[in-house]
């Protein structure tokens, strides 16, 4: 019984020993993490923003660090200020690394780099060009025979436009500078420089963005920073400090939801542009071919995708306006023959709205010119066709005669009450039902012509004769 005691106490012993050891031995035996974001080759835009602060949070969640690779263009100030409002405000180290080689962190990049916890660059990348553009464009300067050629109060009237516009340029100037400025003191970088990237637009290369203080570190891959980073120390923004330890982390990826990449999408300048005309176009069709009921819905949900990208995107209303008015003068075109004329005005209305559609900003596009210029022409060079076949199917008429043309069968396009339009030989009439309202789908019958007016009767002229 005393040896049972004996092994049983030996066992219990080595039981606690060994757990003793593993507490000890917990805080560093497990392998560090670390979350990851790539953000690459993107325009910060609303659902960036959005993006960056869901993967803080997750972060937060896991009490790991956030690495987010960069390579940015640039993008919307207001997306901007949040990015670095969501990076400062963290309770994890930020680690932003402009890579890889050849990417860069150009205006919008400037500012969320700077933000960073840790801020590193691969060799061959670069950061800068920070300036912010009054992106409601800027009125023309006043000649000086302007004077000569028009009124006085014309000339006050724009001098006085640019004059408030060097006002509002100087303010987003001011209120820009000093924000980088306590961006770059807080973190404890070249402020001087910083106001010169916004100011001058000046940029850097990796290794004098280093010497200058611009950034912490270049590194040449993920693995190389990491190993860069370990054991440095950071001072959150509640004032405690934190101990980096990412030698060897196991990276996980934060992606995406399918909504947000999907979204994404549709907040493109041109995809909007697309999904807007496309829209447009299936709603046209409904109209004309009332019933079908599927041209409809899927041109409501084209203009409700579109909708929502406008309300994200910086809109010019007055180029919106301009961009309607051009569809409407190529579907007034359809209704009331212009021989092409109205075609044209909607063609350059489409051009100039399109053109200026989305006020754009350093790093963020607008929509594409070669889109622009191939649905421009396109839709020109349809309505332009449809003209000279109906200008040629006019010319071929007066060969017809009007002999050839009385008692012939034509289909009823619109109700003719007692005036609407037929079809006849492919091509479209203007018609007078002389013997009581017709339905569109109706048969009816020429009973004489004069001009380009058909006078039409629901039975045949022989018919009415013999009556």
């Amino acid at each position: 019984m005393n040896v049972f005691k004996m092994i049983f106490a030996v066992l219990l012993f080595v039981f606690v020993s060994c757990q003793h050891n593993n507490c000890v031995a917990d805080p560093i035996s497990p392998t560090p993490m670390i979350n990851r974001i790539r953000l690459q080759d993107v325009s910060i835009n609303p659902l960036i923003s959005q993006f960056i602060a869901q993967s803080i949070e997750e972060s937060e969640k896991d009490g790991v660090p956030l690495l987010i690779e960069l390579d940015t263009p640039g993008g919307l100030l207001r997306s901007t200020r949040d990015i670095v409002k969501s990076i400062l405000a963290s309770r994890v180290p930020i680690i932003v690394y402009i890579a890889p080689n050849g990417a860069r962190a150009a205006s919008a990049g400037v500012f969320i780099t700077l933000s960073a916890h840790v801020a590193a660059m691969a060799p061959a990348s670069n950061i800068g060009a920070a300036h912010p553009v009054d992106v409601k464009g800027s009125w023309p300067e006043v000649p000086k025979d302007f004077e000569e050629r028009v009124s006085t109060q014309t000339v006050d009237l724009l001098r006085m436009k640019n004059a408030v516009k060097d006002v509002m340029s100087e303010k987003i100037m001011n209120d820009t500078l000093a924000w980088v400025k306590g961006i770059a003191e807080l973190r404890g970088r070249n402020a001087d420089w910083a106001r010169t990237a916004v100011e001058k637009s000046e940029s850097l290369v990796a290794a004098n963005a280093l010497k200058l203080n611009v950034i912490d570190f270049v590194s040449s891959s993920t693995g190389d920073l990491l190993g860069q980073i370990e054991g440095r120390t950071i001072v959150m923004n509640t004032g405690t400090t934190t101990v980096l330890h990412t030698k060897g982390a196991v990276i996980r990826d934060l992606e995406m939801s399918r909504t947000q990449n999907w979204l994404n999408m549709v907040v493109d300048p041109s995809m909007a542009y697309i999904l807007f005309l496309f829209g447009i176009g299936m709603l046209m069709y409904e109209v004309t071919h009332f019933g079908m009921l599927i041209p409809g819905i899927i041109g409501m949900i084209c203009l409700l995708m579109s909708a929502f990208a406008f309300q994200i995107l910086p809109i010019n209303y007055a180029s919106l306006a301009l961009l309607l008015l051009g569809i409407g003068l190529i579907i007034a075109e359809i209704k009331f023959t212009s021989y092409g004329l109205l075609t044209v005005l909607g063609a350059v209305c489409l051009w100039f709205g399109a053109s200026g559609l989305v006020d754009t900003a350093p790093g963020f596009p607008g929509i594409a010119k070669g889109l622009i210029a191939t649905v421009t022409f396109s839709i020109v060079a349809v309505m332009l066709l449809l003209v000279y076949l109906l200008i040629r199917a006019f010319r071929r008429r007066v060969f017809i005669g009007q002999e050839a043309m009385e008692g012939k069968s034509v289909k009823v396009m619109e109700p003719l009450e007692p005036s609407g339009r037929v079809e006849w030989d492919g091509t479209y009439w203007n018609a007078m039902c002389e013997d009581g309202p017709a339905a569109v789908g109706d048969v009816v019958y020429i009973a004489r012509v004069d001009g380009l007016l058909l006078y039409v009767t629901k039975t045949k002229p022989e018919e009415s004769k013999t009556k």
